[in-house]
């Protein structure tokens, strides 16, 4: 069935669960489960239930582990890794995002393929925090390795989204990966960066840095780290990228919500206060609400309840039973949201009454097992869309005649989010603002630095500048 949706299972899920509700068998022990009540029990902090089967066919990483002790032990080395990186990594960011406006510069008033450009920025920047290196993507100087790394990737995310309910052929596969493939290439190419970076005499700090001062120095740790430089590059840049051009998708669709940022922003810039680590009301609601209606990952987490069974409110699952809530569907459940379809920003900012249901955003999964990366992803979102609008109006070629509703119909479920190729022009700069170029000059002035790096642990633990880190 997921092989025949031709990559739409998210749209077959929405469809079984409008025509059987909340619970639907989706295999001999499986249950698709978009009752909100069970957001807590399956996937909470408390919860008894543990990761599902499909995550035993893939290698070892903070992401992909049954072992919950390992898990604890190494998702504190990521957790304090980016920490690190963040405070230091802010003006790299702001380093790619001018590479971006220059390419936007190049290309003013031109329709550009929003996805390429996108796309490219979140893979330099990901490289840059495993490798210390980029691909040069943004600005024009990738090469046929580089292309080839992305091939490899959209490959191996595909090549999951179609076996996930079938995780015994992804072990087979995982045995036959000596067979020259895109993703055979990927997996050697990103084995060998790792190699080059742990002989760098004195790197940038990164968080393949950190990871490699936490890890063995044997065969397992080896082995461990490729399969975490993979899951840096892989699932932070697709996921960002598709994000990116969904954002600036909807920001052409809607002027007025451009328009407000660009308010908040220009303030913002004026009064020197301008730090992409550090979170802005309305920007930050737009970001929410894109990425509410269009999670980043449409896999829902799967996990298997416990020998003694779950209760969820009235409903009784049996016990080791594989289980999993879409995260599309409760995107789009009225009970959750009012108006539930409508891009509707203000809902995260003046009427938080559109919300009826906190718990269900969780773009970024819920934790024990949340995004690592989840606060980086939003560093460079709002780094982008805070500049961007800034200077440009973002619009749709007049030839193109945009078709809102054809568009969404052609999103596909490639494990991650897949965005159809779609055309932008960005016109400006808009003369009444204050100028974002202007504004990154300054930024790399020492007064910058300062701002940006925390002077205390206080700074780090502000949830205003750094994003709270226990609550994600």
């Amino acid at each position: 069935m997921v092989f025949k949706s031709n990559f739409r299972w998210f749209h077959v899920l929405d469809d079984l669960h409008d025509r059987y509700g909340d619970y639907v068998r989706v295999g001999p022990r499986e249950l698709s489960i978009s009752d909100p009540d069970a957001i807590t029990p399956v996937l909470g902090l408390s919860s008894k239930t543990t990761k599902g089967p499909f995550y035993g066919s893939l290698e070892q990483t903070v992401h992909t582990t049954r072992d919950r002790r390992f898990h604890r032990q190494r998702r504190r080395v990521w957790d304090n890794g980016f920490k690190e990186s963040l405070a230091l990594f802010g003006p790299r960011i702001e380093g790619f995002t001018d590479s971006l406006l220059n390419r936007i510069e190049e290309n003013t008033a031109q329709a550009v393929a929003i996805n390429e450009i996108c796309e490219h920025y979140s893979y330099d920047v990901m490289s840059a925090l495993a490798f210390g290196k980029t691909t040069g993507f943004t600005e024009g100087k990738s090469t046929d390795t580089a292309k080839k790394v992305i091939v490899g990737i959209r490959k191996g995310v595909e090549g999951m989204s179609l076996l996930l309910h079938v995780p015994w052929i992804l072990s087979m596969l995982k045995r036959c990966s000596r067979v020259p493939s895109p993703m055979k290439f990927f997996n050697d190419w990103s084995a060998e960066q790792v190699e080059l970076r742990r002989r760098i005499a004195n790197p940038e700090p990164d968080l393949m840095g950190h990871l490699m001062k936490n890890t063995p120095n044997d065969r397992q740790g080896k082995i461990l780290l490729d399969a975490e430089a993979r899951l840096i590059i892989g699932a932070g840049s697709d996921t960002t990228g598709a994000a990116l051009s969904l954002i600036f998708i909807y920001l052409a669709m809607h002027p007025s919500a451009l328009d407000d940022i660009r308010k908040e922003m220009d303030a913002v810039f004026a009064a020197s206060q301008y730090s992409c680590l550090r979170r802005q009301p309305v920007l930050d609601s737009v970001l929410n609400e894109v990425l509410r209606l269009h999670p980043p990952v449409l896999f829902g987490a799967q996990r298997v309840t416990p020998p003694e069974g779950l209760q969820i409110g009235a409903v009784f699952v049996p016990g080791n039973a594989v289980v999993s809530i879409p995260p599309y569907r409760l995107a789009r459940d009225p009970r959750n949201y009012a108006f539930p379809d409508s891009f509707i920003p203000e809902r995260w900012t003046s009427r938080p009454e559109l919300v009826r249901n906190r718990a269900a955003f969780i773009p970024f999964s819920t934790r024990p097992y949340n995004c690592a990366g989840k606060n980086l992803a939003m560093t460079e979102l709002r780094s982008v869309v805070a500049r961007v609008t800034g200077d440009y109006d973002v619009g749709f070629p007049v030839e193109d005649k945009f078709d809102e509703e054809a568009f969404f119909e052609r999103m596909t479920d490639h494990f991650t989010i897949g965005v159809p190729r779609q055309n932008l022009i960005f016109s400006g700069p808009v003369s009444e603002s204050v100028p974002t170029s202007t504004v990154a000059v300054n930024l790399k002035d020492v007064k910058r630095l300062e701002f940006l790096q925390p002077s205390t642990d206080a700074d780090l633990a502000d949830p205003q500048v750094y994003g709270n880190f226990r609550d994600y």
